[in-house]
């Protein structure tokens, strides 16, 4: 089964009741089929263009011959006119070819277009009927309220914090983005007119934008502005180490951007980089005043910043009129954050918000039949944390082995996520796109190999320890106490301690903790990195540092960029196997899942597969 399959079959679980019954299906596609055509036709439209100039060429190269040949039958040049008498004939025949093939692409680029006008009218009726819908629920779409668990601390991609929410709203309403995601998962050309060129050797990668592009407030959309964001975002951002393949970037003219590389780079294969890490903001307003400029920044993407003080729990957005690709649907969006998971679920519930995020499980089958109900995984995995400087028997990392042996994920999955998170034994999500999935770890319990392992530590006997979560997270102190409940089983005591985020943090930064369920996701290299290369959050957290490791990781660094997947492939689960198998410090369980509650079709709001990020539906122009 495919990743998309696969994607498909747990959407179709998920969503439990469709606003238009007989229409889902159909409205699901509509944009994603609209944007192929349109992507189809303007890819017929530059070949039809190259077709073009070669027969110009050819005609050219002909009335060249013909004044070759009238040159030499006047010259009396018997010799020089059987010569270029044959150069017209091939002139003539290539021609003639260039001009049958400039005429079969013209007809191809009709052919798409028409296909184009026709996949735009049945998104434009999909979007209709998912409007009526929404208005028949009692949805106005003036004013939606999506409720969220994170406030946005700030709008500076090269400050940090800058993680999740940050990027979902930025996505919808900082800057603007070369590339762009659709409600699929499908990666394409935004600002951008189309994906990169590179030089031969792979190390100049060049980027044209669209003509004619503004920011909200009327300043033009220039080249220069991702100069500056590519200086900011490697020299000051917190994303400096995914940026490592950039050298430079220079302004050839107002729309053509040249990045001059360390090493080759695919955006393809480093979508977060391309998109999320290099937002474009106006360079002039951003060097005259950045701490001002990101408390009110200005956007070239769907939304703009209307009422919000950096941190507060609350963000207006409003359409942005000047959006190249048009309008947004719903007028005015405001992230909304609720820390308590029960206050997510009462907004959607009682139809204060149209959209809640990470909501409680155990309410499925007690939500409103009006609600659609959407298991999203988010691509990345829960796990239980140990630090390998901590004192006593967790510090053996036998026992660490010992105690992943002894976790029961299918009961985890059962009672404490009902379902919604997906065992696995991989640090890595099954729903990102760069790895196949694969089981690194024994994905069965082994309760008498767990004792064995205890016994040759010198615990046979077992011991007591604390086992910290986040509290507020739904689920999460479940999964710790069915854990506890585990490792019971071979002797081991836990006490399960939910704490306050900011609390978490801390105690992870300061190594104030012992054992800890957590969880992880975003793209696989950021993954490894932060918790397995040197001098990273998570393994500064943990303690871990392995050459081996490290050596394999560095390998990974080169073949991902360049687009070598056989190599990702090899590379990415070595850094697992050998990471887990000499520190033991991650025990994967499974995907992480949130229990998304929406009163709008998909066709309308919908979640980008394997991300926290937000899709809206814009209106065509």
């Amino acid at each position: 089964m495919t990743r998309t399959e696969r994607w498909k079959r747990l959407r179709a679980i998920g969503v439990a009741v469709c606003l238009i019954l007989s229409a889902c299906a159909a409205e699901d596609a509509a944009e994603t089929d609209a944007a192929r055509a349109e992507a189809a036709a303007a890819e017929a439209a530059a070949e039809a263009a190259q077709a073009a100039a070669a027969a110009a060429e050819a005609e050219a190269t002909q009335a060249r011959a013909e004044a070759e040949l009238a040159a030499a039958r006047a010259a009396e040049d018997e010799a020089a006119v059987a010569a270029a008498a044959a150069a017209l004939a091939e002139a003539q025949a290539a021609t003639e070819v260039a001009q049958d093939a400039a005429e079969a692409a013209q007809a191809q680029v009709q052919a798409a277009r028409a296909e184009t006008q026709v996949a735009q009218a049945e998104a434009a009726a999909a979007l209709a009927v998912a409007e009526e819908a929404a208005a028949a629920a009692g949805v106005d779409l003036d004013d939606v309220v999506i409720s969220t668990p994170s406030l946005v601390v700030q709008a500076d991609y090269a400050r940090a914090p800058y993680v999740a929410p940050a990027h979902a709203a930025g996505l919808l309403a900082f800057g603007g983005y070369l590339y762009r995601y659709l409600p699929g998962g499908e990666y394409v050309p935004d600002l951008a007119t189309d994906f990169p060129e590179f030089s031969e050797d792979g190390l100049t990668m060049t980027v044209t934008l669209r003509d004619g592009l503004v920011y909200s407030d009327g300043t033009p959309v220039v080249a220069q502005d991702a100069v500056v964001t590519l200086q900011r975002a490697t020299d000051e951002g917190p994303f400096g180490a995914q940026m490592a393949s950039f050298e430079s970037a220079e302004a050839v003219d107002d729309r053509t951007i040249v990045y001059t590389l360390n090493e080759p780079f695919s955006c393809l294969n480093n979508q977060i980089v391309c998109s999320e890490n290099m937002p474009l903001h106006p360079h002039e307003q951003v060097l005259a005043d950045p701490e001002g400029y990101f408390a009110e920044p200005v956007s070239a993407t769907q939304y703009v910043v209307s009422d919000w003080v950096p941190g507060s729990p609350t963000m207006v957005l409003e359409a942005n009129p000047n959006y190249w690709a048009g309008e947004a649907v719903i007028k005015k969006l405001t992230l909304a954050s609720a820390t308590d998971p029960i206050s997510r679920l009462l907004q959607v519930t009682t139809g204060a918000a149209a959209m809640g995020f990470d909501i409680p499980a155990s309410v499925r089958a007690d939500l409103p039949d009006d609600v659609i109900q959407i298991v999203h995984p988010i691509g990345g995995t829960f796990w239980f944390v140990i630090r390998s400087d901590v004192e006593g028997p967790l510090g053996d990392v036998r026992v660490r082995k010992a105690l992943c042996l002894a976790m029961d994920r299918g009961a985890i999955n059962d009672r404490a996520f009902l379902g919604t998170a997906e065992p696995g034994s991989s640090i890595l999500s099954r729903y990102r796109a760069e790895w196949d999935y694969l089981d690194i770890v024994p994905l069965e319990r082994d309760v008498e190999g767990a004792r064995a392992l205890l016994a040759e530590a010198g615990y046979a006997d077992g011991f007591s320890t604390s086992l910290q979560t986040v509290g507020a997270r739904p689920g999460w102190t479940d999964a710790a106490t069915v854990l506890a409940e585990n490792w019971a089983d071979i002797g081991v005591t836990a006490e399960v301690r939910p704490l306050e985020d900011a609390i978490i943090v801390d105690n992870i930064i300061n190594r104030a903790y012992d054992a800890m369920w957590f969880g992880s996701g975003g793209p696989n290299f950021a993954t490894l990195r932060t918790l397995f290369y040197p001098d990273n959050f998570w393994s500064d957290s943990v303690a871990f540092a392995d050459d081996a490791v490290t050596a394999a990781f560095d390998e990974l660094a080169e073949a991902m960029p360049r687009g070598d997947t056989e190599a990702s492939q090899r590379l990415q689960t070595e850094v697992q196997r050998l990471a887990l198998a000499v520190g033991a410090n991650y025990c994967p369980m499974g995907e992480r899942a949130v229990l998304v509650g929406s009163r709008l079709s998909p066709d309308i709001l919908a979640m980008i597969p394997a991300s926290q990020n937000i899709w809206v539906a814009t209106e065509a122009r």
